[in-house]
């Protein structure tokens, strides 16, 4: 193992996660760069960490060692008012909302909310308790572009309900005879039940979809068989941690990891791929920042929260947080990803949250999103899930934002992939819309953040 990836092991140890990484930092995980650490300040930040999560909010100052500390965090004030407004109005059971910088890995917002207490509490914001679903069809089309031969446009069949995940369609191994192609569907050979010793081989009739089609509409048979035929158990895993599993995703507080199991047969590799299980976990934090990789063109910016902390009586800063970078994995596979979210807007599961979209924002901005639907968790309900990226064409203007959207209990009328259109639309009238052509830095703030940009505020839910 090189230099680098040391470093980059011991930096996830010391600052990633209670109990460090469960597994070991692939060679290809580079660091790309850090900020020097004036101070680690771990044991204070461990009890900051347990206040954050216990209570759910984000102390101005805390009281550690006989010791009071102020602290300042990444949170932009922008957000705060509109966010508790919005999940007032489109309430569900639980919601979770986050905001970040594509640029820099910091958090901008984050919200939680309790319908039934009518309060709002961040600690599920932390939690990793939630199934991740087809969020995780993100690492399983990773994978499939890094390790197969595979394409945006290869066409899979599969039968039976796309959604549903029906264990003897997902197994069945199936010989498509493309010459029979009618319409949208393809006839297929299929081994069936023995008969006088010799196994019978029906045609049957399937549908097909290309790999982006499949991801759009998220189908779970399709990425079912796609990993049982071209992956292999540990192919899948290895990129889940390259992504953020099993290991602190965050670089300045000790939150819960988010987790993903090792396949142990064709089942579990197919559940895992699809995210039809209850296994595989992810806090919201940790699902902003797969869109963030993914526009980033592969390589992941470690989140943070906390800017700068500051002894009280001294007003000597004490803390400020490490800056790391690290490849996950190649520009081309990071593209061609980004043509799968860009669908799922376009043509997939989020087409109809979006249609109502402001063609003006369409122009300016590049975005692409990922939903997922499970029930269970904690706490138990139906969890409604999308993150997606939203990044400026014109990359004068910077590398916009991610964000992702929980929501438990919701009806159909607050789903959670509207919501991000109307955080989206909140974010471009409030930095975009009166500067068009105007350049920015590659903050997600532009110069707005530093008083340079006259914006037109819009506050409409």
């Amino acid at each position: 193992m090189d230099l680098a990836c040391i470093v980059v092991s011991l930096l996830v140890i010391l600052f990633g996660g209670i109990g460090g990484a469960d597994a070991s930092i692939p060679k290809d995980l580079g660091l790309l760069s850090t900020a020097s650490l004036k101070n680690t300040f771990a044991s204070e930040r461990m009890e900051l960490s347990k206040v954050i999560m216990d209570q759910g909010i984000l102390p101005d100052s805390i009281l550690l060692n006989k010791k009071r500390y102020k602290i300042s965090y990444t949170i932009d004030p922008m957000y705060t008012d509109y966010l508790a407004r919005l999940l007032k109005k489109y309430s569900a059971e639980y919601s979770a909302v986050v905001v970040v910088d594509n640029a820099t890995g910091e958090i901008l917002a984050i919200s939680g909310y309790e319908r039934k207490k009518s309060r709002f509490n961040n600690s599920i914001v932390f939690s990793s308790t939630h199934p991740a679903a087809s969020l995780a069809k993100i690492i399983t089309a990773a994978t499939l572009l890094e390790k197969s031969e595979i394409s945006n446009d290869t066409l899979f069949t599969y039968s039976g309900r796309p959604h549903a995940f029906q264990k003897n369609r997902v197994l069945a191994e199936s010989t498509p005879i493309m010459s029979s192609m009618k319409g949208n569907y393809v006839y297929s050979e299929r081994g069936g039940k023995k008969k006088n010793k010799r196994k019978r081989i029906r045609r049957v009739r399937e549908r097909f979809q290309t790999l982006d089609e499949a991801f759009a509409s998220s189908n779970n048979i399709v990425f079912g068989r796609a990993a049982i035929k071209y992956l292999a158990p540990h192919e899948l895993y290895d990129m889940a941690v390259r992504m953020g599993f099993n290991q602190g995703v965050m670089s300045d507080l000790f939150t819960e990891k988010s987790s993903f199991s090792v396949p142990t047969d064709r089942l579990s590799l197919a559940e895992l791929a699809s995210g039809y299980n209850q296994t595989s976990t992810i806090n919201p934090i940790h699902a902003a920042i797969l869109s963030s990789v993914v526009t980033n063109n592969g390589i992941m910016k470690t989140p943070i929260i906390l800017s700068k902390i500051f002894e009280v009586d001294t007003n000597k800063e004490v803390w400020a947080p490490a800056v790391i970078e690290r490849r996950v994995f190649s520009e081309e596979v990071g593209r061609r990803i980004k043509q799968m979210m860009e669908s799922t807007i376009q043509i997939g599961t989020g087409k109809k949250s979006f249609v109502k979209l402001d063609p003006s924002i369409k122009d300016i901005f590049d975005m692409g999103g990922k939903s997922g639907t499970i029930t269970g968790g904690e706490p138990y309900g139906k969890r409604d899930w999308f993150t997606m990226f939203v990044a400026p064409k014109d990359q004068r203007l910077g590398k916009g934002i991610s964000i992702s959207i929980m929501n438990i209990n919701s009806g159909s009328s607050n789903r959670s992939s509207l919501l991000a259109r109307k955080l989206v639309e909140f974010y471009y009238y409030n930095r975009f819309s009166n500067s068009n052509n105007n350049t920015a830095g590659n903050s997600a703030h532009g110069n707005s953040k530093h008083g340079g940009r006259n914006l037109v505020r819009s506050d409409k839910v």
